[in-house]
């Protein structure tokens, strides 16, 4: 009994040493050190993101499954947090603090324009974690060419990455792994104005060093760099495969297809530079999201099965008994139970200050 508990306390130990590693410096340890079983498992939990969601998030491997159905990412301070612990800057919402506390919401919706001069609104609130009382946003926006457009206008580069439920990736790694960050010129071309980056501003900046486009360009600045996921300064993890030990062995064929496409997408992926801007985010999988004219709410019996199975279910049906990763109560929103309820997209597109020309869910939902 005495050895059963030290070795879990080493491997509790190990765990939470590697917690504070930058996703790159496990990189480094898993390359050029050996160790045992302990060392193995710390690492390769340390390349997913379920224990950093536990710390936020009720069953997270639960949440990451619906994440992997709908395309949903977690972008920014966040994500950069998870790639690089110990780094991230805190931005405060210009004392605009609202409440979402004991099943209420109570919100300010406050409008906004992104550097192109789309309207957004964002909603501030708190939620309850294991480290406290923490702040979050919702933002309700115009974002119909994708989420990858969305993240392309972020100010500085460090804040250029993203956690999805079978991937993470950072557009600019090695910069923000030796603590650089790009900040991009948001002068528009549609109307000539610029905004000067919150983040330069702030003071609180935990040892970035800040760079202009043209200046980390100097060499040519006028220069065109196409970029993919996967280049040597940008940073991709992989962990769908955690899925398989989470649903049954009959449905791996289909997770395997659904792998499949997801990697390919994420393949097809390339953004270019010039002149200090990203200039556009290239996806030719996401045509197959704006083409489709094909609706869960209207042809869901109609779809072939691959489109109309959900990842999230199956590991809810899999879920024998609930622990603190995962529940056997969760369904997904897309199904019979809401095509009853007459739900309907216009219903979210309106509840903002700002109307979203959303459009209901399809089989391509989940492109990035």
């Amino acid at each position: 009994m005495a050895s059963l508990q030290a070795a879990n306390g080493n491997i509790h130990a190990m765990s939470e040493i590697m917690k504070k590693l930058s996703i790159s410096d496990i990189n480094t340890m898993t390359e050029n050190f050996s160790g045992g079983h302990t060392f193995k498992a710390s690492c390769a939990e340390r390349m997913n993101p379920l224990a950093y969601f536990s710390t936020t998030f009720k069953h997270p491997a639960t949440l990451m499954s619906a994440m992997f159905d709908s395309g949903c990412l977690l972008s920014g301070l966040r994500a950069l947090e998870f790639f690089i612990p110990g780094f991230t800057i805190e931005l405060q919402p210009d004392g605009r603090i609202d409440i979402i506390a004991g099943g209420e919401t109570h919100f300010q919706d406050l409008p906004h324009k992104d550097p192109f001069g789309q309207p957004f609104s964002i909603l501030h609130g708190t939620i309850a974690t294991a480290r406290g009382t923490e702040k979050v946003q919702l933002i309700i926006g115009f974002w119909y060419k994708g989420i990858m457009e969305y993240i392309r206008t972020f100010h500085a580069s460090h804040l250029q990455a993203f956690i999805g439920g079978w991937c993470a990736a950072h557009m600019y790694y090695q910069q923000a792994s030796v603590n650089q960050s790009i900040l991009w010129d948001t002068t528009t071309d549609r109307n000539g104005s610029s905004s000067k980056p919150l983040i330069e501003q702030h003071p609180n900046n935990k040892g970035y060093t800040f760079l202009t486009a043209n200046n980390f360009m100097k060499a040519n600045p006028s220069i065109v760099r196409v970029r993919t996921f996967g280049d040597r300064e940008s940073l991709v993890l992989d962990y769908g495969d955690l899925y398989y030990s989470l649903i049954s062995p009959q449905n791996h064929k289909m997770l395997d297809l659904w792998l499949s496409n997801r990697r390919k997408n994420m393949q097809s992926i390339e953004w270019v530079e010039s002149r200090g801007k990203i200039l556009r985010i290239n996806s030719p999988w996401n045509e197959l999201y704006h083409n489709c004219e094909r609706f869960f709410i209207t042809d869901m019996w109609e779809l072939p099965d691959h489109h109309r199975q959900r990842l999230a279910n199956m590991v809810a049906l899999g879920t024998q008994r609930p622990n603190a990763m995962r529940s056997n109560g969760f369904q997904s929103s897309v199904g019979s139970n809401v095509m009853r309820q007459g739900w309907q997209m216009i219903v979210l597109a309106r509840s903002g200050t700002v109307f979203c020309e959303l459009k209901d869910a399809t089989p391509w939902s989940w492109v990035l």
